[in-house]
């Protein structure tokens, strides 16, 4: 996840982000790290559900909502993530993070792109 993020700078996690229903265009550039290290947690490994305390590498123990938005659902966390989950997949510079990622060699392709549910 470390080689991942070094390619990803504030601004074009920014940029990537307008738009999203997770309103991200207040955080600090020190949150939105750690906002983007949670969704390249959920984008390799698996979604969790935006209630559920996890351990996100690199940021700590919480549930999305404390983490990164009181307001968040399951549903505006998933399309949060969506743009970054294109962005990683399209970069061929990503692709042996990319290969190794579980949601990957479980569902073959990235979440929440391997999820078509809306």
């Amino acid at each position: 996840m470390d080689r991942l993020f070094q390619f990803i700078t504030v601004d074009e996690a920014k940029s990537l982000l307008v738009g999203t229903p997770i309103n991200l265009s207040e955080k600090t550039e020190n949150e939105l790290k750690r906002i983007v290290m949670i969704m390249l947690h959920c984008i390799l490994n698996g979604p969790v559900g935006v209630n559920k305390i996890t351990n996100f590498p690199k940021v700590g123990s919480g549930s999305i909502k404390t983490l990164v938005d009181p307001s968040a659902t399951n549903s505006s966390w998933k399309a949060t993530c969506r743009p970054v989950a294109e962005y990683i997949r399209a970069r061929p510079d990503f692709a042996e993070v990319v290969a190794l990622a579980q949601t990957l060699r479980l569902f073959g392709n990235l979440w929440p792109l391997s999820d078509t549910r809306k």
